[in-house]
């Protein structure tokens, strides 16, 4: 099970880092970065390279979400996953052993007798 989790994050990342340059390859509305290929007319038809791209975008976007929710399940299925939230429940309802003392009040100052000069 920890090998499979392992293949699939890195999969995860590698389906992640493809999904990102194939979307920059695609042409928007100033040409995006397909314009550097060239027209690619001929080659690819009347569309140049942007139908194989969606093609190829739809496909890795798919991937990126079997990925997704392989890696979802099995890290709910994980017989020791812990939350972070699990760990902060047990440390507030653990009692703590050290109590802080609370200050004795304070004692009224001492007057003392003012002396009167003498002339």
């Amino acid at each position: 099970m920890n090998f499979l989790y392992g293949f699939l994050v890195a999969l995860h990342v590698f389906v992640c880092l493809f999904l990102m340059l194939v979307i920059l390859l695609q042409a928007g509305k100033g040409s995006g970065l397909s314009g550097l290929m060239g027209s690619g007319g001929d080659m690819f038809g009347g569309q140049g390279v942007e139908k194989p791209l969606s093609i190829l975008t739809a496909i890795i976007a798919g991937l990126f979400l079997v990925t997704t929710l392989s890696l979802s399940y099995l890290s709910t299925q994980a017989p020791s996953s812990r939350s972070v939230t699990d760990d902060i429940k047990s440390r507030t309802a653990a009692p703590t052993s050290t109590t802080v003392p609370t200050p004795a009040p304070a004692a009224a100052p001492v007057q003392q007798p003012v002396a009167t000069p003498s002339k």
